[in-house]
C-alpha cells in the first residue's frame, strides 16, 4: 500500500508545479488517506532535517533518525527508496520519493490498537470510522533489563478487570506488554445477556409470526377472538395497567437519553473550556507560531488564533491552510466575544459532513489587543461513550424487564380482579343448571361484598321461588293425574308439551312431550286445535264424535304461545240426558193427552146418564157433548202434529232458501191489524225487500207464534224492527208491553211442553227455535216482568 501510494503521489508531485505541490498534499488528505485502512504518516521535506509539512491519520511513533537517513539517501541517489523502519509496536514500511523541491515520505504501519485514531483527523478532511469501546486495552513499556529467558503470560484478576503481562517482541526489540480486559460487573453482564435473550426470542417470534401470517391462521385466529377481546374486562384492565407502566417508562427513557446527551455535551464543553483555560501565551516575548505549536502539543489539541475576527494562525500549518471552520469567526461568536465582552463561548461547527464542538476564549496576546483562541473538542471520548452505552443498556434493560413485569403483573392483577366476576359467573351457571347453593368465593374483596350479598339474596329468593314452583308443579301434576278430563298442552306448532294419563286413555296412545298431536291423536282433533291456534280467539268449545264416544272439549290460549286442550267423554252424559229428555217428553205427552181424554170421558158418561134420564133433552145434550168431544179430538190431533213436527229430522224439512223477510212481516202485520183491534202493531225497516236465508211458510209460522204470545200476554202495543244493513245478518226485533215473563220461568221457555198456560201445547217456542237454528240463525228472548218482552231473531243474510 505504501509503495503504491508513494508511486502515485511521487508521479503527481513530479508533474505538478512547485507552487501546487502543497495543495496536492492537502488533496491526498481528503482522498487517499480518507480510505486508508492502515495508519499512514505523510510528510514533505525540503531538506533532511525537519519536515516542512506533515499529515498523519493516527499518532505514530516514527523513528526520526532512521527516517532522516532514508530522506538523505533519496536526495543523494535521486530515486525512490523504501525500507522497513524499526518502530513500536512493529516495523513500519516507509518510502521516500524525491521531487524537484524536496522529498515526500510515506510511512504505513500495521493496524493496531496501540496506534489510536487521531481525534482531530476530521479537521483535515479525514473521516475515521466511529470509535467503539475496545474489548481490551494494551500498553507497551520498555524493559528495565532483558530477561534471561522468555516468560509465559501471567494473568490476575483485580475486581472487575483482568490484567495480563508478558514479554513481546516489537519492531525495536523486546518490550513488556500489559493488557487490561474490562470484565464489567455481574449486573451489567446480566443486563446485556437478558437483552440478547429477549432479542433472540423476538426474532424467533417474528419469524414464527411471519410463517403463521403467511398461512392465514393468525388472521383467522385474531378475527375470531378480536370481538371477544374488545369486550373483555380482563384484556382492558391488562392493557390499562401495562400502559400505566409503559408510558412513564418510555417518558423516563426519553428523559434519560436527553439528560445523557446534555451531560455529554456539558462534559465536552467543560473539557474544551478547561483546555482553553490552560493555554498560556509567553509572558515576556512576542507570541509567534512556535508557542502556539508548543501549547498544542502540550494540550494535545489543535489551536486557532483569530485576530479581529479573522484566522491569523494555527498550531499546524496544514490546518491553517485548510481552515476547516472558515477563516472568519461566526457572527454569533464574534458578537458575544468582541462586542458584548463575553470571556468564553462555544458553538457546534460543521466540518465536512459532521459537526464538531468548538470552544472560544478571548485572550490578550499583545498589549491593547484582544485575540480569540479556539480549540475543538476531542472526538474519541470513550469514557463518555461508555457511560452513554451503559446508561442506554440500563434504561433499555429496565424498560424491557419492566414491560414484561408490567404485562405479567397486570395479567395477575386483572385475573385477581376478574376472579370474583368469574366466581359469580360459575355460580350463576350452576344455579341455572339446577344446583341449589353453588359455591362462591369465600372472602371477596371489599368492593365486591355488596355484589356477593345481592347475589346470595337473589339465590335465596330464587330457591324459594323454585321450591314454590316445584310444589305447585307437584300439585298440578297430582290434579292432572287424578282429574277425569283429558288435558293436553301444545305449543304453536301443535307439538305436545304436557299430557295427563286421562288424555292418553282417551286417545288410546301415549303422548310424551315432543310428540306431534296429528301423529297420535285423531285427525279431527288435530284439525280443531290447528284452526284454533291459527285463529284469534282466546277460548273456544267444541264437540265431536270419536268412534262410539262423544267428546266435548275446551280450547284455551296460553300467553306464552300454544294452547291447553281439555277433552271430556260425554257419551254417558248425553245418553242420560237423552233418556231424561225422552222421559220428560213422555211425561209431558201423557199429561197433554190426559187433558183432552178427561173431557171426552166426562162427555160420554154424561151421554149415558142423559139417555137413561127421560127428563133431560137427550138431543141437546148429545149435540153439546159431541161438539166438545170433537173439539178435544182436534186438540189431540194438534198435539200429535206438533210432536211430529218437533221430532222431524232437519233434512226432511228442506233447506233454507232466500226469503223476503220484509214481505212476510208486512203480510203478518196486516193480518194482525185486521184480527186484533185492541193491539196496535207498528213496523219499521220493511219499506224495501230484505232477503235472508229461511223458509217463507215456516218463518210465517214462527212470527205468528211470537205475535200470538204477545197478544196472550195482554200487550196493547207491539213494535217490530227489521234491520239488514250490515250485510251479514238480518235481525227482527219484536217488543211488546205485555205482563212479561217471570225470572224463574224465563230459562225454561224453550223446553218442549213447557207452558205457562193450560191451553197451550208448550211446543211453540221449542219448534220455533229448532226451525231458526236449522237455518243457521238464532233467537233470543229477554223480558221484564210487568213491563214487556223482547224477542230478537237473527237470520243469515243472503
Amino acid at each position: 500500500y505504501a509503495a503504491t501510494l508513494a508511486e502515485r503521489l511521487g508521479k503527481r508531485f513530479a508533474e505538478a508545479p512547485v507552487s501546487s505541490r502543497r495543495g496536492l498534499l492537502e488533496t491526498y488528505s481528503t482522498s487517499d488517506l480518507a480510505s486508508a485502512g492502515n495508519p499512514v504518516w505523510l510528510a514533505a521535506w525540503r531538506g533532511a532535517v525537519t519536515p516542512a509539512a506533515l499529515l498523519q491519520t493516527v499518532p505514530l511513533n516514527v523513528p526520526m533518525d532512521s527516517l532522516r537517513r532514508l530522506v538523505a539517501r533519496a536526495i543523494a541517489e535521486r530515486r525512490p527508496i523504501d525500507a522497513e523502519l524499526p518502530g513500536t509496536p512493529a516495523f513500519e514500511h516507509a518510502i521516500a520519493v524525491p521531487t524537484d523541491s524536496g522529498v515526500v515520505t510515506i510511512i504505513v504501519a500495521p493496524k493496531s490498537r496501540l496506534a489510536p485514531a487521531d481525534p482531530f483527523a476530521r479537521l483535515l478532511g479525514v473521516e475515521t470510522p466511529p470509535e467503539v469501546e475496545p474489548p481490551y486495552t494494551l500498553q507497551i513499556a520498555p524493559l528495565a533489563r532483558v530477561p534471561a529467558r522468555g516468560t509465559r503470560p501471567s494473568w490476575r484478576r483485580e475486581e472487575n478487570e483482568l490484567h495480563g503481562d508478558w514479554i513481546a517482541p516489537t519492531g525495536s526489540g523486546l518490550a513488556r506488554a500489559h493488557a487490561e480486559i474490562e470484565l464489567r460487573p455481574l449486573f451489567a453482564l446480566v443486563q446485556r445477556g437478558t437483552l440478547i435473550a429477549l432479542l433472540d426470542l423476538a426474532i424467533v417470534g417474528l419469524l414464527w409470526l411471519t410463517s403463521v401470517v403467511a398461512d392465514g391462521v393468525a388472521v383467522r385466529w385474531i378475527a375470531v377472538r378480536r370481538r371477544r377481546w374488545a369486550r373483555s374486562y380482563r384484556v382492558r384492565l391488562t392493557l390499562a395497567l401495562f400502559a400505566f407502566f409503559m408510558v412513564p417508562a418510555i417518558a423516563f427513557a426519553i428523559w434519560s437519553y436527553q439528560q445523557l446527551s446534555t451531560d455529554a455535551a456539558q462534559s465536552r464543553e467543560l473539557l474544551v473550556r478547561e483546555t482553553l483555560r490552560s493555554v498560556t501565551p509567553p509572558a515576556n516575548e512576542r507570541p509567534d507560531d512556535a508557542w502556539l505549536t508548543r501549547e498544542s502539543r502540550r494540550l494535545a489539541t489543535p489551536l486557532f488564533v483569530y485576530d479581529g475576527g479573522e484566522l491569523t494562525t494555527a498550531s499546524d500549518s496544514l490546518i491553517e491552510e485548510l481552515a476547516p471552520v472558515g477563516r472568519l469567526l461566526g457572527p454569533e461568536i464574534a458578537r458575544a466575544l468582541l462586542i458584548h465582552g463575553e470571556v468564553r463561548a462555544h458553538r457546534l461547527e460543521r466540518v465536512g459532513s459532521a459537526q464538531t464542538l468548538f470552544g472560544y476564549r478571548t485572550m490578550e496576546l499583545t498589549p491593547g489587543s484582544l485575540a480569540v483562541v479556539a480549540a475543538p473538542a476531542r472526538a474519541d471520548e470513550l469514557e463518555l461513550g461508555r457511560r452513554a452505552r451503559d446508561l442506554g443498556v440500563l434504561v433499555l434493560f429496565a424498560t424491557a424487564i419492566g414491560a414484561l413485569a408490567a404485562l405479567w403483573l397486570s395479567g395477575i392483577a386483572a385475573r385477581q380482579l376478574a376472579r370474583p366476576i368469574g366466581s359469580l359467573r360459575q355460580a350463576a351457571l350452576a344455579l341455572a343448571g339446577g344446583e341449589r347453593e353453588p359455591k362462591l368465593e369465600g372472602q371477596p374483596t371489599t368492593e365486591f361484598l355488596p355484589v356477593f350479598a345481592a347475589f346470595r339474596r337473589m339465590m335465596s329468593d330464587l330457591n324459594a321461588s323454585r321450591s314454590a314452583l316445584e310444589e305447585a308443579q307437584r300439585r298440578t301434576t297430582t290434579v292432572l293425574r287424578n282429574t277425569a278430563s283429558g288435558v293436553i298442552a301444545v305449543d304453536d306448532q301443535c307439538v305436545v308439551t304436557l299430557a295427563n294419563p286421562r288424555a292418553d286413555e282417551l286417545l288410546g296412545a301415549k303422548l310424551p312431550p315432543g310428540t306431534r298431536l296429528a301423529d297420535v291423536g285423531p285427525a279431527a282433533l288435530a284439525a280443531v286445535v290447528g284452526r284454533f291456534l291459527a285463529g284469534g280467539s282466546d277460548e273456544e268449545t267444541f264437540e265431536m264424535p270419536h268412534g262410539e264416544q262423544q267428546w266435548r272439549g275446551r280450547l284455551t290460549r296460553l300467553t306464552r304461545g300454544g294452547a291447553v286442550v281439555t277433552v271430556d267423554d260425554v257419551s254417558e252424559i248425553a245418553r242420560a240426558q237423552r233418556v231424561l229428555a225422552w222421559g220428560e217428553m213422555a211425561r209431558q205427552v201423557a199429561h197433554e193427552i190426559k187433558n183432552p181424554l178427561t173431557p171426552i170421558r166426562l162427555g160420554v158418561q154424561h151421554l149415558q146418564r142423559a139417555r137413561s134420564d127421560r127428563r133431560v133433552d137427550f138431543d141437546r145434550v148429545l149435540d153439546q157433548n159431541v161438539a166438545r168431544i170433537l173439539m178435544e179430538i182436534d186438540r189431540l190431533d194438534e198435539i200429535a202434529r206438533a210432536f211430529s213436527r218437533y221430532g222431524q229430522p232437519p233434512e226432511e224439512r228442506g233447506g233454507a232458501e232466500s226469503t223476503d223477510v220484509a214481505a212476510v212481516l208486512r203480510d203478518l202485520v196486516d193480518l194482525e191489524t185486521m184480527g186484533a183491534d185492541h193491539v196496535r202493531v207498528s213496523l219499521k225497516g220493511a219499506e224495501k225487500p230484505v232477503l235472508a236465508m229461511a223458509r217463507r211458510e215456516e218463518l210465517r209460522e214462527v212470527l205468528l207464534n211470537v205475535f200470538e204470545n204477545a197478544r196472550l200476554a195482554r200487550a196493547s202495543e207491539v213494535t217490530i224492527t227489521l234491520r239488514g244493513d250490515n250485510g251479514r245478518v238480518v235481525s227482527v226485533a219484536v217488543q211488546d208491553n205485555g205482563h212479561g215473563i217471570p225470572k224463574g220461568v224465563l230459562p225454561r221457555i224453550f223446553e218442549p211442553h213447557f207452558s205457562t198456560r193450560t191451553s197451550g201445547s208448550g211446543l211453540g217456542l221449542a219448534i220455533s227455535r229448532r226451525l231458526i237454528e236449522s237455518w243457521g240463525g238464532t233467537i233470543e228472548i229477554s223480558s221484564t216482568e210487568k213491563k214487556g218482552t223482547r224477542v230478537v231473531i237473527e237470520l243469515l243474510a243472503e
